[in-house]
């Protein structure tokens, strides 16, 4: 319940144009604030239903509403009524935040972007606010832009690990595993109990092939990871194992992984690499027909298929499966597109 009520006192209760409501509308507004600050968030939403129904346009209810639906995961109905609170308030910054809210659990991180910045021209400037805008960020490989926003957020608050962990997931995106490392190490410092804070720092220095410092990392990870966080470890496990060319026991790591959930599509995609380096291109292509089909906007899935199809002499397969990569941003496929290959 503390969980909860910390949730609704993060964010910013409008005050705009309480003025203009019915005085019945605004006391059950005051008792559904209660309700939700108690942690009783379905008899809070009940009654903020009931003052919209009498007054249609409190943007304030509707924007509780749409907080209660976020921490309930219910992203759609949370942008709805975040959209219903913009319609009738269009100059209260934190509305503006909560639609990007809603549109990044969404994963729209273009719209996400997009409506924080409008929350900062109308005066944003919580520190939570800025994090969620570099998570975005990363999310669409801005890294240069998420840098700036989660250090203006690491400025007004240094003791949130998750801050870190943005930042050096920024500077793992611009190949810069030092500062990455850095970073994670820093949020490992602040919460010493997250396991993806080793998956984090495994990832680094399998990057910078420190394999030994990488497996400690693994080891450590696992030992916290419950449930899927496992499937995690078991993918460095066997990405370790792959540098070391142990291919038997990469796939094996894999495969674990995959019994935990056969359609993670990141277990998939290293399960084709595997094939591919073992010779199994029918068994390749498959693999990554199945999760195109999962999940079409993988370009790895389509890259990996374009090597297999290439070993398997499928020539006009191969060169559409680099085309279709190259198009979802994969630069390694250009190289491919343009070889004599596809340019026969």
């Amino acid at each position: 319940m503390r969980q909860v009520i910390l949730l609704f006192l993060l964010f910013p209760t409008i005050i705009y144009g309480q003025n203009n409501y019915s005085f019945s509308s605004k006391k059950t507004f005051k008792k559904a604030e209660s309700e939700m600050l108690a942690g009783k968030t379905d008899e809070a939403l009940v009654l903020f239903k009931t003052v919209v129904l009498e007054e249609p346009g409190f943007s304030e209810a509707y924007l509780s509403m749409s907080k209660i639906e976020l921490s309930k995961n219910n992203y759609k109905k949370s942008l709805e009524y975040a959209k219903k609170a913009l319609k009738n308030n269009k100059v209260q910054y934190s509305i503006y935040s909560q639609v990007g809210k809603s549109y990044f659990s969404l994963n729209d991180f273009d719209s996400s972007s997009h409506y924080f910045y409008l929350a900062m021209l109308y005066g944003a400037n919580e520190a939570s606010d800025f994090y969620v805008l570099a998570k975005s960020e990363n999310n669409q490989k801005s890294f240069k832009k998420a840098l700036k926003n989660i250090n203006i957020a690491i400025e007004k608050n240094n003791s949130i690990s998750n801050y870190y962990v943005v930042k050096g997931n920024a500077y793992f995106g611009e190949l810069n595993f030092d500062k990455a490392k850095s970073s994670y190490e820093k949020a490992l410092e602040l919460n010493p109990k997250q396991s993806n804070l080793y998956s984090s720092l495994a990832g680094v220095e399998l990057e910078n092939d420190n394999l030994e410092e990488a497996l400690k990392n693994i080891n450590k990870g696992a030992e916290l990871a419950k449930g899927n966080e496992k499937i995690t470890f078991f993918l460095l496990k066997g990405n370790y194992f792959k540098k070391l060319g142990e291919l038997d026991n990469a796939e094996q790591e894999f495969n674990k992984a995959f019994d935990i959930d056969p359609n993670n599509t990141s277990t998939l995609i290293n399960q084709s690499a595997i094939m591919i380096k073992k010779g199994e291109y029918e068994n390749a292509v498959e693999k990554c027909s199945e999760i195109i089909d999962i999940d079409g906007s993988r370009s790895e899935a389509y890259f990996n298929r374009g090597i297999a199809n290439e070993m398997l002499k499928n020539t006009d397969e191969a060169c559409s499966d680099w085309e279709e990569a190259f198009i979802m941003g994969s630069t390694k496929a250009e190289e491919f597109i343009n070889s004599p290959t596809c340019n026969e």
